[in-house]
């Protein structure tokens, strides 16, 4: 072998290596993929990085380089995500240089699996779902190539069996979000049949054994099938299926999987006309679980149970001084599910705010939704058997959107856009994401947490209909009820109009109303209930909680010491990203507490 292709081949097992393609590495990588996205939906990512969409395509001149710039970009260590996108274009728009032939099947594959991360990653679904399906036609010519004897002793061999069920997961992942229910569970369940089950006292003679799905696996695609039968609906066969892929052996439930079980079999244990003695012992069970995540993780009660929780941010409300006022507001904002905005000055400022901007914000959101730039929201938490109980989105902050140039703020919305620039700089909060959220007619959103409790939130009603007194909205009669039956709990409305859209968190049922301004933490187990005949409107932002900000800017000036003398823009930047990780890093994702586990009553 010439030194130019032993070069060749080494560059291609660092590109395999760093974009976990070949040996098996695709699986974890895409396994705490599908983990993320395929069983809660709940990881949010960081809306406030810059990025230009504005770059035109070229064809790349390196294409090892362009997998790795692929795959930085999805993993937001690289800044331009639309960078990716371009590159993904290039590569499969040809014809390329000599190093992006693709020639040869193990490069098509890792090419076609990679462009579909980035695809997925911009919430192209139908673009991520084709080259998907390209890139397993790779892998089957890829294992027809590897029967057959290796030229040379050091040619890397792709654990073909492996990658495919990867792939196979991250198909039906970008299938259900694709909200093709149906056709992402008849993936997983021809991968499920194709590999038998790993027998617990076989696992170690059967370690190199790729036509055996280890455990691991079969648990993450047991996991992902629990995901779609919730978003279709079926809540017992979701939760059936999650129990059996913590069942599978060798798979340690951490604390992370424990909190999504107890949300699961909390939404489950909900639903109507279910026998007496079936609820009664997920009851039983639910209080088991709870007891263990307050007493193995850090949580302090089952009412409020974030992905990411942060005990230092726990503290008791205070009571109001008689002598107190607005102007005198506290710094700091007491664990609580509601709050009211004068606890807070930048708080209060930003309802302020708010309200001034109503009517400019109302438009543009109507401008948005004549264009069709509404999105259906993919967290599953919409009760899907009702036809009309749409949530559609549009998030200004969103990474996936085109940005004004210079800007981190889609160029969509000018008017969220210039509210969101004064709020950074009138009310010292330190906001994270703005957008719209549309609630159709009848919509109901099951129970549910928040991601984390170093966020707040406000919203501002844009266009929250009524029920007329005695009667109903646009003709409709029966009563207003809020969320889980419970009366509206004091909600404003129209001189002789009742509320009809409502908002419950912790216990108490509150609803909006256009003009005015709610504001509440959503780490605590919260669902929303709109009995209205037409759609519910609300401008939302999203802020970390000042106590998260001053703990971040601590744990910063404490890594880089008292004689930091950095720019302030390095400063800014580093404090991001600490208060980043702060907000949005998981718990127990790492192992979890098996004896513990253990003392959950049988399933």
């Amino acid at each position: 072998m010439s030194k130019q292709q032993q070069k060749k081949r080494s560059r291609q097992k660092k590109t395999r290596k760093k974009g976990g393609g070949g040996g098996g590495g695709g699986l974890v990588g895409v396994a705490a993929a599908v983990v993320v996205l395929g069983l809660a939906w709940l990881l949010v990512w960081p809306s406030w990085w810059p990025f230009s969409g504005n770059s035109s395509a070229s064809v790349p001149v390196d294409c090892e380089q362009a997998l790795q710039d692929m795959a930085g970009a999805v993993a937001f260590k690289d800044s331009k995500p639309f960078r990716a996108l371009n590159l993904a274009n290039a590569v499969l728009s040809g014809p390329g240089p000599a190093a992006c032939s693709l020639q040869h099947s193990e490069e098509r594959f890792l090419l076609f699996s990679r462009a579909a991360d980035v695809y997925s990653h911009m919430k192209m679904y139908p673009h991520a779902i084709k080259l998907r399906l390209k890139g397993l036609q790779a892998l089957d010519h890829l294992q027809q190539q590897q029967k057959q004897p290796q030229k040379h002793a050091d040619d890397p061999v792709v654990n073909t069996a492996l990658e495919r069920v990867a792939q196979a997961a991250a198909l039906a992942t970008d299938m259900y979000l694709n909200f093709e229910y149906d056709d992402a569970l008849g993936v997983l369940e021809s991968t499920l049949q194709q590999y038998p089950q790993q027998q617990q006292q076989q696992q170690q003679q059967q370690q190199q054994d790729v036509s055996v799905l280890p455990s691991e696996a079969r648990a993450v695609l047991l996991q992902l099938q629990s995901t779609i039968y919730e978003c279709k609906g079926d809540l017992p066969t979701s939760l059936m299926l999650f129990e059996e892929a913590l069942k599978q052996p060798g798979v340690r439930p951490t604390l992370r999987v424990m909190q999504q079980h107890y949300d699961l079999l909390q939404r489950t244990a909900d639903l109507p006309n279910m026998p007496t003695s079936v609820r009664d012992a997920m009851l039983s069970r639910l209080r088991s679980l709870g007891q263990l995540l307050t007493g193995h993780g850090p949580w302090a009660s089952v009412q409020q149970l974030p992905r990411t929780f942060i005990p230092e941010l726990v503290s008791e409300p205070q009571q109001p001084s008689s002598s107190s006022s607005s102007s005198s507001s506290s710094s700091s904002i007491a664990t609580a599910p509601w709050h009211d905005p004068s606890e807070h000055r930048g708080v209060q400022r930003a309802a302020q705010l708010l309200r001034e901007h109503t009517d400019a914000l109302k438009r543009e959101f109507e401008g948005i939704k004549e264009r069709g730039l509404l999105l259906p929201e993919r967290e599953c938490i919409h009760d899907a058997t009702i036809p009309s109980g749409t949530w559609m989105r549009y998030e200004s902050t969103a990474y996936w959107r085109p940005h004004a140039s210079g800007s981190n703020c889609s160029r969509d919305t000018p008017v969220a856009c210039r509210l969101l620039n004064t709020l950074r700089n009138e009310t010292g909060l330190h906001v994270l994401r703005v957008g719209y959220s549309a609630l159709g007619p009848r919509a109901v959103l099951k129970p549910h947490y928040g991601m984390t409790n170093g966020q707040l939130k406000l919203h501002l009603g844009l266009d929250v209909p009524t029920r007329e007194e005695g009667g109903g909205e646009d003709g409709d009669g029966g009563e207003a009820r809020g969320v889980d039956g419970v009366g509206s709990g004091g909600g404003e409305g129209k001189e002789g109009t009742v509320p009809c859209a409502f908002l419950k968190v912790g216990d108490e049922v509150r609803s909006w109303a256009t003009g005015q301004v709610l504001f509440f933490d959503d780490s605590f187990l919260h669902s929303v209930n709109n009995t209205c005949t037409r759609e519910r409107t609300v401008f939302q932002v999203v802020f970390a909680h000042p106590d998260a900000v001053a703990l971040a800017q601590a744990r910063r000036s404490a890594s880089n010491g008292v004689g930091d003398d950095s720019g302030e823009h390095v400063r800014e930047a580093g404090l991001d990203e600490t208060l980043r990780s702060l907000l949005f890093g998981s718990i127990g994702d790492d192992g979890g507490d098996s004896g513990a586990w253990a003392a959950i009553p049988d399933h």
